[in-house]
């Protein structure tokens, strides 16, 4: 190995490393970025003018609202969801339901803990060892290499004595 050719194995290592990096974000990215569609169903005893959370946040769609006791359907009118952080507040207290009342929510909410994201973050996890272990060791190995070039051509620049 020659010194000339060092700035290119430089620039070449250095260029991996900036493609894993870029790599490994966009990847994270795309995994933070995906979701599943999911439905649930949840049971609790509501007040008046207060906020219940539901089990999940970000929600896209409330699906349908039953009185727990008598199996009535609460018209819309009657309460109002905070989709993204997945709040219930009751508006108004009547014969529907009423302050203390137990309600039956069924919802759809945007899963992020789906199957594409832990894929993603396992890859991630995985190629992101190669910058702090296996860049290095080749680092090691190409510096070890151009330092044997230079011990072998001054022995043989010597003719062997």
């Amino acid at each position: 190995m020659e010194v000339k050719i060092l700035p290119v194995i430089a620039l070449l290592i250095v260029s991996v490393g900036i493609l894993i990096g870029v790599g490994l974000t966009v990847l994270d990215k795309f995994g933070q970025a995906s979701y599943a569609i999911s439905s649930w169903n949840e049971s609790f005893t509501v007040s008046m003018d207060s906020e219940n959370s539901l089990a999940y946040q970000n929600l896209t769609q409330v699906l349908g609202v039953i009185n727990s006791s008598t199996g009535t359907a609460v018209p819309g009118t009657n309460f109002t969801v905070n989709l993204t952080h997945g709040t219930f507040i009751l508006l108004c207290n009547d014969t529907i339901l009423g302050d203390l009342d137990a309600v039956d929510i069924s919802y759809k909410y945007k899963d992020f803990e789906s199957q594409t994201k832990r894929a993603m973050a396992n890859v991630v996890t995985a190629v992101g060892d190669i910058p702090t272990t296996w860049l290095a060791l080749i680092v090691m190995i190409i510096m070890l290499s151009i330092i044997m070039g230079f011990v072998l051509s001054i022995f043989s620049s010597r003719g062997g004595r």
